[in-house]
This record gives structure tokens, C-alpha cells and sequence, in this order.
């Protein structure tokens, strides 16, 4: 009766297993579903596997734009996106008042709600850290307060 009992667990587990390896993304699935978020103007930099996500790395070869996509391999969906530019997110002066970093934010995303505009520090340069909510994520920017360039954006999807 135990034996049974073991046996019918271990080939139940064995099937639980397997089916959720065949469920599992990996590789260029996982590549395919983090370009969903991005121009198509990219291409893939770098691709590294941990246990549960895969972060890909890219490049929009139109606007220099790195990026960073965090893939979930259980689900396929994308968690987590870091865009890094080649400007300078901080200056020693501020010329863009708040309110001019809430145009420019909203001219960019129209459907920005829930927005907090602080300053940060980096050494001796000022920049503007920007937070918001759209129905699909939560970001974080870090806004030049002089050309007004987004330098870092930080997205975490629902």
C-alpha cells in the first residue's frame, strides 16, 4: 500500500514537473517577449539566464538607448525594464522649473497619472526624479533640469 501510495506521488510529481518545464520561456522566447516593449530599431546586446528571469540587454541603434528587460521564464511577461541614455542626468544649475518637467513628462506619457516630482543628488549635480503610474506600469525618470533629457527610466509592469 505505501509502495502504491509512493509510486502514484512520484509519477504525479514527475508529470507536474515536465509540464511546467514545457511551460517554461527560455532563450529566444524570451528575447521575442521582451521586444515587445521596445522600438523596433534594436538589437540584442546580451542575454543572461538566472533561475526564474532572464534579463536581455539591447540597443536602439536610432537613439543610442540602452536597455534592460527583465523576462519572467515561468510566465513569459515582462517585470522589469531599466533604459539608460548617454546624457547627463544631473547639472551643478536648474533652468526647467517643475512645472516644466511635468510638460515634458506628459508630452512623453500622456497617461502619467499619480506624478511626484522631486530633486536628487548625484555629487555635486541636481537632477529631477520623476515618478508615476500608467494602467500598465510604475516608472521612475531621471530628467536633466537644464536640456529636460530623460538619462534613466525605470518601469515596473503590472
Amino acid at each position: 500500500m505505501l509502495k502504491k501510495l509512493f509510486v502514484a506521488t512520484a509519477a504525479l510529481g514527475v508529470m507536474l514537473f515536465s509540464t511546467s518545464a514545457f511551460a517554461a520561456v527560455r532563450g529566444n522566447d524570451a528575447v521575442e517577449a521582451a521586444k515587445t516593449k521596445l522600438p523596433e530599431s534594436i538589437v540584442v546586446m546580451g542575454y543572461d539566464e538566472g533561475q526564474d528571469t532572464a534579463i536581455v540587454n539591447f540597443r536602439d541603434t536610432d537613439s543610442l538607448l540602452d536597455y534592460a528587460v527583465e523576462v519572467s521564464l515561468e510566465t513569459g511577461k515582462v517585470l522589469k525594464m531599466d533604459v539608460e541614455g548617454a546624457s547627463i542626468h544631473g547639472s551643478t544649475i536648474i533652468t526647467k522649473s517643475f512645472e516644466d518637467i511635468e510638460a515634458i513628462v506628459l508630452s512623453e506619457y500622456p497617461d502619467a497619472q499619480e506624478m511626484i516630482i522631486t530633486t536628487g543628488q548625484d555629487g555635486n549635480n541636481t537632477y529631477y526624479d520623476v515618478v508615476f503610474a500608467t494602467d500598465e506600469y510604475a516608472a521612475e525618470l531621471k530628467v536633466n533640469p537644464v536640456t529636460g533629457a530623460f538619462s534613466e527610466r525605470e518601469y515596473v509592469f503590472f
